[in-house]
């Protein structure tokens, strides 16, 4: 991933040298040598950094057995989900502390709970929308 990331970057930073330099500085050129560890696209960095904790996450995750699970994923739904739709709460970010929230999430639906029916499915859309059209935008 690293090398792709590379390449990519060098790829801008010529593309700017041509045709934009006026938005093209030494921190950007700096950050392009070196993209992943750098941090210049936030995905990729988080990306890496999950997975580096993936095998560690997935063996905890699988030790703490079905009623701890559950339980910590539905303390991380109410804490970082719910508590979003509240103006002035705590968010979580994006990054690889996101990518673990929804780790824990699917995780915990995959290994212990029935597939969602149909109807089911549309109803959590319906509340998804709702919550979102009702929800008033962050400052």
């Amino acid at each position: 991933m690293e090398r792709e990331l590379l390449f990519w970057s060098l790829i801008l930073v010529a593309f700017y040298l041509v045709f934009d330099r006026t938005d093209l500085g030494m921190k950007l050129m700096v950050k392009s040598i070196a993209p992943l560890s750098m941090g210049l696209w936030w995905y990729a960095t988080a990306y890496a950094i999950f997975l580096a904790l993936l095998p560690f996450l997935s063996r905890e995750l699988k030790a703490l057995g079905r009623e701890c699970h559950l339980s910590l994923a539905a303390t991380v739904l109410v804490i970082w989900g719910l508590t979003g739709f509240i103006p002035g709460m705590v968010r979580i970010n994006d990054g690889f502390l996101g990518l673990i929230y929804l780790f824990i999430l699917i995780s915990a639906y995959k290994r212990y709970m029935k597939p969602f029916t149909t109807r089911q499915v549309w109803l959590m859309i319906g509340t998804g929308l709702g919550f979102s059209c009702c929800t008033p935008a962050p400052p």
